[in-house]
Formats: structure tokens, C-alpha cells, sequence
């Protein structure tokens, strides 16, 4: 008797343990989520602060500290660069060409998985020596930035974009030139005002560079 008294006061309390341990579980997971969603957006906002930053070009302390110290960074053209020293190197490449350049923020793409976030979007800005882009002819401006993070700091950074800002790149425009493009008839000149316009330029008659009257492919 004595017995079966322990056994079911045993079964009574493991019930018991075990219905508190399904409640609390709901609980638990729903602190998980809140936590991931408060990651996930902390994250967000650095990366939104990441752009503020290299749009107004202060790259000051706090700049500095949305990265861990092994930061990787890669760009088309310019290649790999690691830690915050790799940062530096390449805000000098790109301010040493750049004039200004500057992010459409508000109207970002993203994807956020555990640990990255991609961003679409897209950028315009001047050269250095003085040409804005994009032209929405050649070039329009559009990039993806991917984030990867370390709890919520920001350990690599792949910038996918065109590095050709002003399209200057005459070989590869004229190779990817779409031919469904409509073209701009006004534009273009008759073979007439091409041959005066090559006299004109041989006599000395009018400044410029008979090269530009030629099609190169």
C-alpha cells in the first residue's frame, strides 16, 4: 500500500512538471522569436546607418563600430580587403574617384535570414571629374550590398555593382548594348551633315575631334 502510494504521489508530480514544462514552452519560444525580431532589426538599422554614414562621408567612431575587427570586404574591380584597416583602404579608392555619392534609402529591397541581409537598391553621385551618373540610358544606378553578421555586428560586407559609374567602358557598352533599345532618330545625323561636319573639322573650320564621327565596334 505504502508502495503504491510513493508510485502514483511519483506520477502525480512528473504529470505535473511536465504540464509546466508545455506551458512554459509556448512562452520560451515566443521570447526567441521577439529576440530574433529585435536582432533582425537592430541589424537593419545599421546597415541603414552603414549608408548615412558613406553618404554624408563621416566615417567617424561610430562608422567604425558596426564592424567586427576581422570585417571582410569585397568590390568589384577593387577586390578583397580585412579589418578595419581594409575599410579605410577602401574609402580612400573610392573617395580619390568619387565626388559624391549617394543612396536611395527609403526605398531599399531587403532579405534578412539568420545571419545576413541583402540590400537592392540604387546609388548616384558624381565622379571626379565631374560627370553625373546614373544616365538611365547606359548606366542606372543600381546595386546589392550582401551583410553578414556576427551577433550585431556587421563581419562581411560584398558590394555587387558596376564600378563603370560614368560608362566610360566604350568596349563593354558597345558588347552589351541592347538592340530592342528604341533608338532616338532625332539624334542621329544624316551621312550629309557627317561628311560636312568631317570637312568642317579636317579645315579647321570648326573645333572638335574627327574621331567622334566614327563608330567604333
Amino acid at each position: 500500500m505504502k508502495n503504491n502510494i510513493i508510485i502514483t504521489a511519483t506520477l502525480l508530480i512528473f504529470i505535473y512538471i511536465t504540464n509546466m514544462k508545455a506551458q512554459d514552452r509556448p512562452a520560451i519560444q515566443q521570447q526567441k522569436n521577439m529576440n530574433n525580431t529585435d536582432l533582425a532589426t537592430l541589424r537593419k538599422n545599421k546597415v541603414k546607418t552603414y549608408f548615412k554614414k558613406v553618404d554624408e562621408g563621416r566615417f567617424d567612431e561610430e562608422y567604425f563600430n558596426l564592424y567586427t575587427d576581422d570585417v571582410e570586404i569585397y568590390y568589384p574591380k577593387f577586390g578583397f580587403e580585412k579589418g578595419k584597416n581594409g575599410i579605410t583602404n577602401f574609402g580612400k579608392v573610392m573617395g580619390a574617384h568619387l565626388q559624391s555619392l549617394s543612396h536611395d534609402i527609403d526605398n531599399f529591397k531587403y532579405v534578412i535570414s539568420d545571419h545576413s541581409i541583402v540590400v537592392e537598391g540604387t546609388e548616384r553621385g558624381i565622379t571626379r571629374s565631374g560627370k553625373e551618373w546614373p544616365d538611365h540610358k547606359i548606366s542606372y544606378g543600381k546595386f546589392c550590398n550582401v551583410f553578414e553578421f556576427e551577433d550585431e555586428f556587421i563581419k562581411r560586407i560584398h558590394v555587387y555593382v558596376d564600378p563603370d559609374f560614368a560608362s566610360e567602358d566604350a568596349d563593354r557598352v558597345n558588347i552589351f548594348k541592347n538592340p530592342s533599345l528604341p533608338i532616338n532618330k532625332e539624334s542621329l545625323k544624316t551621312t550629309k551633315e557627317v561628311i560636312d561636319e568631317f570637312f568642317a573639322l579636317q579645315s579647321g573650320k570648326k573645333e572638335g575631334n574627327i574621331l567622334d564621327l566614327f563608330l567604333i565596334i
